[in-house]
């Protein structure tokens, strides 16, 4: 499960998002092709709309932290 820490109130909400995810795969936490939750689960979990945390994900993976795989989600490189 995904915990949003208390995070900066200034900082945007993908931003948070984006960063809690980077700091679970740099502490071991989410290994290589570890299965992300879904963005829907996200959505539903945290009550984030579905722009901001595909937002978080774009970044993710311009950022070369995870990808996608068409029909079965987004993993960890």
């Amino acid at each position: 499960m995904l915990e949003i820490p208390d995070a900066d109130a200034s900082a945007f909400k993908f931003e948070q998002i984006r960063d809690m995810i980077i700091t679970k795969i740099e502490t071991g936490v989410y290994q290589t092709n570890h299965q992300l939750p879904a963005i829907s689960t996200l959505c539903h979990t945290y009550g984030f709309s579905k722009v901001t945390v595909t937002r978080a994900f774009m970044h993710l993976k311009k950022r070369g932290y995870i990808f996608y795989e068409p029909g079965k989600g987004h993993f960890v490189l």
